[in-house]
């Protein structure tokens, strides 16, 4: 039996692995991994432009222990994408 720890990374910034969400994130995942968890990484933005990838993004969520949500902050509201996928 596998024991180990599932963490999920969501970035909600459109700019990519080089804005601040990204790298933020991907600080908590090194973290996490010297715990021995097991990570992967979704773009929000990206996941919600087809059937296929949106129901690849749920199943990630679906199978994982820990989500990490990581977004810029615009004017006191999340991007577009982060809503669109919370709801």
């Amino acid at each position: 039996m596998n024991n180990t720890k599932k963490v999920t990374l969501l970035i909600g910034s459109p700019k990519g692995e080089s804005s601040t969400s990204a790298v933020l994130g991907h600080y908590i995942l090194k973290k996490l991994k010297e715990k021995s968890f097991q990570t992967d990484v979704l773009h929000i933005h990206s996941q919600l432009k087809t059937q296929n990838k949106r129901e690849q993004l749920l199943n990630k969520i679906e199978n994982t222990d820990l989500i990490v949500l990581t977004f810029p902050l615009y004017v006191d509201t999340l991007p577009a994408p982060v809503i669109k996928h919370l709801n």
